[in-house]
């Protein structure tokens, strides 16, 4: 696959190799971490995209939930850690449930803070462009914020969603990317959703991100 960017790669390519290991028919909620060197290069992927909204459900991710997916996006991963969608041209939606997030200064996965929200404020390597402010998403309030890459530390990643035996899903921005971020508590479990088109607009993906979050139904 081309790589369009951090973000896109970093969350793109660890879903690519998810779908080429499943593709015998094999466990949809787990996948060989080592299977992601080969990712980069590209794989198939289910034939799932619309031309208009679809209804789509979970069924590995551990927060179930239904959802109208944006026109032009595809399912490429339901896992334990994550439900992802993604556009030919790379924009992405995911869910996850995270399992780590990076120190800013040693780069060490550390675990996540109880204030989530708070802590991607004050992390140094994005800038908060807007927010953040309330949210309803499946009928409960969260905070949404957009952040942008901060040029001088943008390279790490950011935070991580990584069970032993069980898939890797992680996120970074490359410097002046944008990207939207919704922190919602779901029964006591904080799911982080993330959406973006590093080769595109930003203010379309938002647009479609904010109708498809209104049909999400946590179930």
């Amino acid at each position: 696959m081309i790589k369009r960017s951090v973000a896109a790669l970093t969350v793109a390519a660890v879903f690519l190799a998810i779908v080429a290991c499943r593709g015998d028919g094999g466990d949809k909620g787990s996948a060989s971490p080592t299977a992601t060197t080969t990712a980069t290069e590209g794989a198939a992927s289910p034939a799932r995209a619309t031309s208009g909204p679809q209804t789509l459900s979970s069924s590995a991710f551990e927060v179930p939930l239904s959802l109208n997916a944006p026109a032009g996006f595809e399912l490429r991963g339901d896992v334990r850690h994550a439900f992802f969608l993604q556009s030919a041209a790379g924009a992405y939606l995911v869910f996850s449930t995270l399992t780590s997030v990076s120190n800013p200064v040693s780069g060490t996965q550390e675990d996540v803070p109880d204030d989530f929200v708070s802590w991607l404020g004050s992390d140094p390597r994005m800038e908060i462009v807007d927010g953040p402010s309330d949210v309803t998403v499946g009928g409960l309030t969260g905070q949404r914020m957009d952040v942008k890459g901060a040029a001088p530390t943008a390279g790490g990643l950011l935070f991580s969603a990584i069970g032993e035996g069980d898939e890797p899903v992680s996120f970074a921005l490359a410097p002046g990317e944008l990207s939207r971020i919704v922190v919602v508590d779901v029964n006591g479990q904080t799911v982080v959703i993330t959406g973006g088109d590093p080769g595109g607009s930003f203010e379309a993906i938002t647009a479609g991100m904010e109708q498809t979050l209104k049909s999400v139904d946590f179930e």
